[in-house]
């Protein structure tokens, strides 16, 4: 289940699709924000935060190679 999990986030990332985070987030999601201080409570603000990383970070001029 994990290595399908980690598979399916791994594509997310790559194509820039948040389309696939609703199946892998849980409703009741913690988000720890290393902007935001505080926890970040749920699906629907977790799934924004993580929509907009993908636009900031999934571009050609950033490249992270670690996990």
């Amino acid at each position: 289940m994990a290595s399908e999990t980690l598979t399916a986030w791994h594509n997310i990332v790559r194509t820039r699709d948040p389309r696939g985070l609703a199946e892998l987030l849980d409703d009741n999601i913690v988000f720890h924000s290393p902007v935001v201080h505080t926890p970040q409570i749920g699906k629907t603000i977790t799934t924004m935060y993580l929509t907009a990383a993908l636009r900031v970070f999934g571009n050609e001029s950033f490249r992270y190679v670690r996990e």
